[in-house]
């Protein structure tokens, strides 16, 4: 029953848990962790491990914009009034 437990906590603990949960670590070349945008942006490739493997990535230079989480909304077209036609203003 100890070394379930232990095995337990040792599964909670590992960063192998916390990829399950959405998060990535993020590696050089040299497979050394990177954990700033800062480093991240002086690197020429990038290894990102997340929970059901590793994908390799090129970083964006420092000056371009960073993507947009969610689609921009559209504006909403003007109800239409009933009968097709604006009328007369006079």
């Amino acid at each position: 029953e100890k070394l379930k437990q232990a095995g337990n906590l040792l599964e909670a603990l590992s960063y192998t848990a916390t990829l399950k949960r959405g998060y990535a670590v993020v590696r050089d070349t040299d497979g050394k962790l990177v954990r700033s945008r800062e480093l991240a942006a002086t690197e020429s490739e990038l290894t990102v491990q997340f929970s059901d493997g590793d994908l390799a990535v090129t970083p964006k230079s420092e000056g371009a914009p960073p993507p947009s989480p969610l689609p921009a909304k559209q504006p909403k077209p003007a109800p239409k009034k009933p009968g097709g036609s604006q009328g007369s203003l006079f």
